[in-house]
């Protein structure tokens, strides 16, 4: 998921991953990124050109202000 430039030139528009249908938000700990990261500048050949993903709790979108007040 892209940031994507809109046509002013000033803004960036950033996709969530949300399934609609469901209200789902896909997210990843930011601690588990890391050996992605590793994995990816050690296997640099089997990456490159490559879009990936990387996934981990599915949360319901209307509990993700909650969460956020409650963590911050």
């Amino acid at each position: 998921m892209m940031p994507r430039k809109m046509d002013d030139g000033l803004t960036v528009e950033f996709t969530l991953p949300l399934i609609l249908e469901t209200r789902e938000l896909h997210q990843v700990d930011i601690d588990d990124i890391g050996p992605l990261v590793t994995e990816i500048l050690e296997q640099s050949d089997k990456h490159v050109g490559k879009e990936l993903m990387c996934v981990g709790e599915v949360e319901q979108f209307q509990n993700v202000p909650k969460i956020s007040t409650k963590v911050t």
